[in-house]
This record gives structure tokens, sequence and C-alpha cells, in this order.
């Protein structure tokens, strides 16, 4: 992922005619390039705005290593469907989003390595508008492949822009550059690709197509606009040709994005039917382990049981409704294998709500109560037992499928009051 350092600006008759360059010679033109832009500030800003939006990622929820789907959804990564929405923002501001330091840090590096000597031969702006439209083009190419179903972030898109911008650059003026540097440059960007397309094919959750179409994205915009390795040439050129490679930007990315076929997946309905199923199991664990705090209560006599009943009916009732209010708004798709745990997770909470509300008339002792119909008191407690059984079998079936859900436990209910 090394970079060769700032080309020179341009070469001199005799390196032209294929002669050895003179002692020196490579050293004076990397100065005399590294003069048009001694701090290449626009490559610096870039790393400091992935860094930072990185930094608020942490800040919401984010760990060094991971970071969920539905918040990098929420600060603009790129799913298909949500473009598909007219989201088309989303093209530019996924390119500042990284998944974990370790994926940050590896754009960045490659970002710095490169991004400098592209600066250089391109000049602050036109280096601003390789990098934004590399990352335009690949997250377009992205919304046919990746994004399908998915949400797709990082740089590495733009970064192989920057790549394919300094391989043109390079070959468009290899006969008047030194040729160790050309050879140098061209050996290195052909390394940095190929390695990094293998490991892209090797490697799950990297995406290709946003690295093909950054690097075709960035090929296309130094094949149109100047360099500065002729300053009177550059300033003649440049606002004809960036002008041009604006509007094929906008052509391009525009006809990625409508090319794309629809999406495979609702990502945004996919990730909030997650988030309300983690609800839904959550709630289910707290309304019964707070119905099973109130069974300790009654055993060692800090509660009545005629204080237990009331707490059912105002207390537990409620909580045991609201979950199953959540799990019926949890749509998970045909062949989710945690619909039955939800389905037999929602029976219990349907039985606990009868079971708990049953009329109950206090005994002489002013602290035991006993239910009014008896047998159907029975009965629920039986089948209480019984859908219990079945979300134990339904956790032990997700277990062994290895697609258990984080919040898929559940503690024992205790018989209501039985």
């Amino acid at each position: 992922m090394n970079a060769p350092q700032a080309p020179p600006p341009v070469a001199p008759a005799d390196a032209a005619a294929g002669s050895a360059p003179e002692p020196g010679e490579e050293q004076a033109f990397e100065e005399r390039l590294i003069d048009l832009a001694p701090i290449a500030w626009v490559t610096w800003t870039l790393v400091l705005a992935n860094t930072l939006v990185w930094a608020v990622t942490m800040a919401k929820g984010a760990n060094m290593d991971y970071a969920p789907a539905e918040l990098l959804l929420a600060w603009g990564g790129n799913a298909t469907s949500e473009a598909q929405r007219g989201e088309w923002w989303r093209l530019a501001t996924a390119a500042f989003l990284h998944s974990g330091f370790a994926h940050l840090l590896m754009n960045m590096v490659g970002l710095v390595s490169i991004g400098t000597t592209v600066e250089r031969i391109y000049g602050h702006r036109l280096f601003a508008l390789i990098y934004l439209g590399s990352a335009l083009m690949g997250n377009g190419l992205s919304l046919s492949f990746s994004a399908q179903e998915a949400v797709a972030v990082g740089a590495s898109g733009a970064v192989f822009g920057v790549a394919g911008a300094l391989a043109v650059a390079v070959l468009q003026h290899r006969d008047t550059l030194p040729r160790a540097f050309s050879k140098t440059t061209l050996a290195s960007m052909a390394f940095f690709v190929g390695y990094s397309l293998f490991q892209g094919v090797v490697q799950p959750n990297i995406d290709n197509a946003a690295h093909i179409g950054g690097l075709l994205g960035g090929a296309m915009l130094a094949a149109l606009l100047p360099e500065r390795f002729e300053p009177d040439r550059f300033q003649r050129l440049l606002a004809r040709r960036a002008a041009a490679a604006l509007a094929a930007v906008a052509f391009a990315a525009l006809g990625l994005a409508a090319i794309a076929p629809k999406a495979k997946v609702d990502k945004a309905a996919q990730l909030a039917s997650e988030l309300a199923l983690t609800r839904a199991l959550r709630g289910y664990d707290a309304a019964i382990q707070a119905l099973q705090a109130d069974h300790r209560g009654v055993s060692n006599r800090t509660l009545t049981q005629l204080q237990s009943d009331e707490r059912a009916r105002t207390v537990h009732v409620p909580a045991f409704r609201e979950v199953r209010r959540q799990i019926d708004a949890t749509a998970l798709p045909p062949d989710d294998a945690r619909r039955r745990l939800l389905a037999e997770a929602r029976s219990v909470c349907v039985i606990m709500e009868e079971a708990l509300a049953l009329p109950t008339v206090a005994l002489d002792d002013g602290r035991s109560t006993q239910h009014v119909d008896r047998e159907r008191a029975r009965q629920l407690e039986r089948e209480l037992r019984d859908a219990y059984a079945r979300v134990e079998q339904a956790i032990t079936d997700l277990n062994q499928k290895k697609t258990e859900p984080k919040e898929a436990h559940a503690p024992s209910p205790p018989a209501p009051g039985l």
C-alpha cells in the first residue's frame, strides 16, 4: 500500500529522450513538485474529517472494532433501499464512515501515502474533486452489489480513485518523467490495486464494487483533468477540463444509481425489526424477572399475597401487554428462525395477561388470596408451563443453528399466583 514520493513536475529533455537521469535529478524534480504544495492540506483535512466522524460514531455507541449497522445507516451509510427512496446523498456521506478503527486506519494510511502525491500533481481543488468524485462512483456501483443487502461504508472507494488517478497521471507522462519514478509508481499502484481486490474476493464484508467503481472514477477524472507538470498548460485547461470532469462525475454517478436493480433488502425496515426484536426480548426478560421478584417477596414475607395480586393487575399485566405489542411490531422475514421464538414468547405473554388478571378473593388471614375460578387458574398454569417449554425448545434450536440473537434467552416464569 506504500506509494512513491512526489513526482517531478517536468522532466529534462535527455530524460524524455530515454537517457539515464543525472545524479540528483529525481530529487530535484521531487523538490520542485513539493514546492507547488508544501502542505497537502486537503489530504490532511480529509483524514481529520474521517477521524472526527469515526469519533462521533464511537460516542454514539460504536466501539473500536465494530459499529452497529443501524448506527451507520442513521449517519449516512450507503444502502440501495434508502438511495432508491431518494436519499442519494448517502453516496457521499458513506465515504466518511467506518466500521471500526482498523478499517479507518487502513484507509487513512492509504490516503496519506497516495493522496499527498496526487494533491501535488493536480492541486488542492482538483484533488478534492478526484477524491469526492471517486467516492460517488464507487458507492454508485456498490448500489448494485454490496449495498443491496448491507450498509456499505468506508473511504476505500475514494482511496482507490486517488490511486487510479496517480497511475493515469504517470501513464500519460511516462515519456517525460524519470523512468525509475514511472516504473516504481506503476508497480506500486498495480500491487496495491491487485492485492486489495484479491482480499475483497477471499475475505467477506469487503466492498469490491466500491473499490472498482472508485478506481474507474479516479482514472476517468485523471484522464480529463490537467496535471501541474506543465504550469502554463495547466492554467489554460483548468476551467474547461474541471467543468467537463464535474459533468462526467454527475452523469456517471447518477447513471450507476439509476441502473441499480431494486434493493433485495429494505435495510431500514430490517434494522427497525431487529431493534424491535431486541426490545421485545429484553422486555420479555424484564417482565418475567419482575414477576419472579414479587414471588420471592411473597415467599420471604416481604410482600403479602394480597399485595402481589394487586401488583399483578397494575404492574405485570401492563408489562406483558407491552411486550406482546412489541412482538407484534417485529416484522421478521418468513424464513427467519427467530419467528418461532417470538411466537412462543407471545403465547407466554397472552397466558400471563389472562392468568394475572383472574379475579381473586382475600382469605381470612388478610394476607392470602385464592382465585375465584380455580379450575381456570389450574388450566392456565398448565398452558403456561407448556408454552414456556416451547420457548426453551425454540432457544435450543436457535443455539444449534448458531443463529441465536443476543437476547434469545429467558428466565423461567413462575406460576402467576396459583
